[in-house]
């Protein structure tokens, strides 16, 4: 099992860091591994918003016909102690979070 990580990490406004994350893997298995690495190691037990869970796709590069195996975490992460809001879920104020700076407010 083998896999590479180029986190793209962002500090954001109110206390909040951004993570983009793409992960190159052996397999596609491997890929989703390693991004689900990322998200437990840099957000365990913080306030974190999981915009993109780890998810692995397989791709054929259309010039060297080269298969690649990737995954993608995007979440953004409070230093404070919390828990983690998936983003299909609202949170207990219906607030659904949408991108790395919005949210859509009821009413």
């Amino acid at each position: 099992m083998a896999w590479r990580a180029a986190p793209m990490i962002l500090q954001g406004e109110e206390g909040y860091i951004h993570v983009h994350c793409v992960v190159t893997g052996d397999t596609p298995g491997d890929a989703k591994t390693g991004a689900g690495w990322i998200l437990e190691t840099m957000a365990a037990g913080k306030k974190a918003f999981i915009r993109q869970k780890p998810y692995a796709f397989t791709e054929e590069e259309f010039d060297s016909s080269r298969v690649i195996h990737r995954a993608i975490v995007r979440f953004s992460m409070s230093e404070e102690p919390g828990e983690w809001v998936h983003r299909e879920e609202p949170d207990r104020n219906g607030v659904l979070v949408v991108g790395f700076g919005g949210v859509n407010e009821p009413g």
